[in-house]
């Protein structure tokens, strides 16, 4: 069997792990294919990568006027980039997560996108309002 590995380094492979020059060979040739496993780097698509860098914020079609009740939540809650249950929670209590969005912003005196839309870029700052009004 031909190999590409110099007798010297065969030896020493043997003398340090003692073993067979079967074992030494398999050894060696493991350690090159991980050695070349790293030295490859890899390809980038950088069309894909490219298409992929600006963040888009999903364009929601608000929902009509005569659509389901079922049909405005889900519309709201892409909106407000859908959060986990956690996130709702947190902002607005056991309680506020039994509300809809729609009437979650009635309390707060504002239109169901605004709430939506400021859930998305900053709920604390929705967090703080509603805590104050379950204050008053």
């Amino acid at each position: 069997m031909k190999t590409q590995f110099t007798n010297d380094q065969i030896k020493k492979v043997m003398q340090e792990r003692g073993c067979t020059r079967k074992s030494a060979l398999r050894r060696l040739n493991r350690n090159l294919v991980n050695r070349k496993a790293a030295t490859h780097d890899r390809v980038v698509d950088v069309k894909k990568a490219a298409a992929n860098d600006a963040e888009e914020i999903p364009v929601v079609k608000l929902p009509a006027r005569n659509a389901s009740l079922v049909a405005k939540g889900a519309a709201y809650h892409v909106l407000a980039g859908r959060p986990s249950k956690q996130a709702i929670v947190a902002c607005f209590g056991k309680s506020g997560y039994a509300l809809s969005w729609v009437s979650r912003a009635e309390r707060l005196g504002i239109s169901p996108q605004e709430l939506c839309e400021s859930f998305r870029t900053n709920p604390a700052h929705v967090a703080d309002q509603w805590a104050t009004l379950g204050s008053k």
